[in-house]
């Protein structure tokens, strides 16, 4: 964090209605501070309708998941339209479209119907133009400052010639891409963006990131966490510009330099937007839902009865769960998943979503309870957990823990707990013990396992994992954890060591050693796969990779970390009675094997196609079901019929 003693003060005079776009002067000469002008959604109810795939409510069959019934099991439930990629307007904007990773939804824009096979409208966005970046080198400023430049090569798709070039200015790498419908250029350094006209290439906006800003100190200063925009898009005319953000908020730009900004507020991340042809309205993709505002008034017209699903782990299918949690729990019929600072509770059976957690509340709350200073208004969830009973809920944040009362449906803070130090807070990897109540939590950069009693939110003594690091520019910490299901061990991975561990939680001691070859790859993306340990804890199945096309996923024995085969897979998870693994192999594809033998017992493959793309799977505690969450945007449910 950075502390800067400063203070902003931002003065949102009234808003200037042109038949462009709203605007909103700032004056930043005043010492007076009034809220920005904001629009929230209207009356969003928090158990909106899920899409379920095959029509109706079902029930999860009464015989357990075994070797014997491996081919009577079906996907007796699927539900989700799949992650979105895009939203957009027709043409005639009489009509818009959600792309989604299994294909095209189209609404017309009046009736808000669903219009079968109703692309006609629509121009297929065809690139144009391409960009070639050259870094050319350090140049020096007026000011004797130095910055890296690049050339930006503009080429034709058609025959690959050079159109024309513009040089760039920056600190940081950079990334270029065209709005060819807007006929204007973006280009991203770092968190940075700046906005060029597509034809003769000069510059029209420029604006730094955004800025997670955390409560002021009594000093004056204050801290804040950079970030990038979540989305982005530029009117057709040139006139108005929006960007979306993590946080939820939508700022409408316009005026010379896109200088006078409206701020809309939507209830979760925004990660897509499109303005219609006429610049009127704007097309908004927020945790899933669809809506359609009044660009003018900065107010919603409608919101689409469709909800699509919206998590980290949907929209980033390289994310394994390695150095981040991976943001999802599954507690009997109930699945928890984290969309950036959003937690929803949906029941699996039904797609109903039942909860609903703003980590921005428990922010507030924490701050009232502690009176500290340092709270921020926006900071992702990374990571989820379900208590025992299922009646709490625990969400891991960078630097401290909330625990909420999710019973009755209830989203009520509990307590703030397992407060990080600052220097402990990169890489950030944690896991909780449902059984006796513990939230573990290392780091890249430490040495150490911190545990934390979830009860009373006291530390306990920490486990001493690795040796004290001796270079701070190569993090030889705790990269990945996974709990045993009895939740009396925990096992650690380091990237640069090339050692994991199986570590007793209450004595601190460890079971197990297992030494794993060492590459210039396994360094930096150590384990890149989850781990998963069987119920009885006599195996471990642990998936290292060498190079980025190679991993190996092998099963060892405990306590004696002797190699007993090796399977495919790319997240598996052990039957309740440890005698059976399942594996997904991609593609929607899982697969089955005998966990004494390694012999593959069966395969299924699920409806919705997810080229290359992998699932997350958990057995439900009685062994009657199996989920599936898959980087496709769908969440199925597997069972004996």
């Amino acid at each position: 964090m950075k502390h800067l003693s400063v203070i902003l003060f931002i003065v949102l005079a009234t808003v200037s209605c042109s038949n462009l776009a709203p605007a909103v002067a700032i004056n930043t000469e005043t010492a007076t501070a009034v809220s920005p002008v904001s629009t929230s959604l209207p009356n969003v109810p928090l158990t909106p309708e899920f899409p379920v795939q095959d029509g109706g409510t079902v029930n999860p069959g009464d015989s357990v998941i075994s070797k014997d019934n491996l081919p009577q099991l079906t996907e007796l439930a699927v539900w989700g339209k799949g992650f979105v990629t895009k939203v957009d307007w027709s043409d005639d904007g009489s009509q818009f479209s959600v792309d989604t990773s299994l294909g095209r939804n189209v609404y017309e824009y009046a009736s808000l119907q669903r219009v079968e096979d109703g692309s006609a409208l629509f121009t297929e966005d065809k690139a144009k133009i391409y960009f070639n970046v050259e870094d050319s080198g350090l140049s020096v400023d007026e000011f004797g400052r130095q910055k890296r430049q690049f050339l930006v090569r503009v080429i034709s798709a058609v025959d690959s010639s050079e159109i024309g070039s513009f040089y760039v200015d920056r600190l940081d790498w950079i990334s270029v891409e065209s709005l060819s419908e807007r006929n204007t250029i973006v280009v991203k350094s770092g968190t940075d963006v700046e906005l060029r006209d597509g034809t003769s290439y000069e510059i029209l906006a420029a604006f730094g990131g955004v800025a997670y800003t955390y409560d002021v100190a009594e000093d004056g200063s204050y801290s804040f966490a950079g970030d990038y925009y979540s989305a982005l898009d530029v009117s057709k005319d040139q006139k108005i510009a929006a960007t979306g953000q993590f946080d939820g908020k939508i700022i409408l730009r316009s005026g010379e330099g896109f200088s006078d900004t409206l701020t809309l507020e939507t209830e979760g991340p925004v990660r897509f937007l499109s303005f219609s042809p006429d610049g009127t309205r704007l097309l908004v993709e927020s945790n899933g839902r669809i809506s359609i505002w009044d660009v003018l008034s900065g107010k919603v017209i409608s919101t689409l009865p469709d909800t699509f699903i919206s998590g980290d782990f949907f929209y980033d299918q390289y994310r394994f769960g390695t150095d981040a949690g991976l943001g999802v729990a599954v507690k009997e019929n109930k699945i928890a998943y984290t969309n950036k600072n959003i937690v929803f509770i949906v029941d699996l059976l039904d797609g109903k979503r039942v909860n609903f957690i703003n980590g921005k509340a428990g922010s507030l709350l924490d701050k009232q309870e502690d009176g500290k200073y340092g709270h921020p208004d926006y900071q992702p969830v990374t990571n989820v957990f379900f208590s025992a009973d299922g009646q709490s809920l625990i969400t891991v944040l960078e630097g401290r823990t909330y625990v909420w009362d999710i019973s009755d449906n209830r989203n009520q803070f509990i307590k703030s707990m397992a407060q990080v130090d600052e220097k402990e807070l990169y890489g950030l990897v944690s896991v909780y013990s449902a059984s006796d109540h513990l939230l573990l939590v290392g780091n890249a950069f430490s040495s150490f396992v911190r545990v934390w009693n979830a009860d009373d939110g006291t530390a306990l003594p920490s486990i001493k994992v690795w040796a004290p690091n001796s270079n701070p520019f190569q993090p030889d910490g705790t990269h990945s954890l996974t709990i045993s299901p009895d939740g009396k061990f925990v096992f650690s991975w380091s990237g640069l060591e090339g050692v994991a561990s199986l570590w007793e939680i209450q004595t601190q001691k460890s079971v197990m050693t297992i030494k794993i070859p060492a590459s210039e790859y396994s360094q930096y993306k150590p384990g890149f796969f989850p781990v998963a340990i069987s119920p009885d804890n006599s195996k471990i199945l642990f998936t290292y990779s060498l190079n980025p096309d190679a991993r190996v996923a092998t099963v060892y024995s405990i306590p004696d970390g002797k190699e007993l085969y090796r399977i495919s897979e790319y997240y598996a998870a052990f039957s309740p009675d440890s005698s059976m693994i399942a594996a997904s192999v991609g593609d929607n594809v899982i697969r089955f094997y005998d966990s004494e033998t390694g012999e593959q017992i069966g395969e299924v493959n699920g409806k919705y196609p997810n080229k290359n793309g992998f699932q997350l799977l958990y057995f439900s505690e009685d062994g009657k079901s199996l989920i599936a969450v898959s980087t496709n945007g769908t969440i199925s449910v597997w069972g004996i019929p």
